[in-house]
């Protein structure tokens, strides 16, 4: 987890187009533009990096950030 902190800093998306959202967990992508982010531009998604996910246990109520 402490390798996500300075992406943290920085800024992540959060690309829940992506998602995966079942009755037990939900899984949301993290993302890194590799350039300036610039909301408008459509191909953001595609020119950004993968970096990790956030992930909710819907049973426990807990999150948990996994870096990649």
């Amino acid at each position: 987890m402490t390798a996500l902190y300075p992406l943290l800093e920085e800024g992540v998306m959060l690309d829940f187009g992506a998602g995966v959202f079942s009755k037990t967990n939900v899984v949301v992508p993290l993302l890194t533009p590799r350039g300036r982010f610039v909301p408008e531009r459509q191909d953001e998604l595609a020119q950004s990096q993968r970096r990790g996910q956030l992930e909710l246990d819907r049973t426990s109520g807990t999150w948990r950030l996994a870096a990649e």
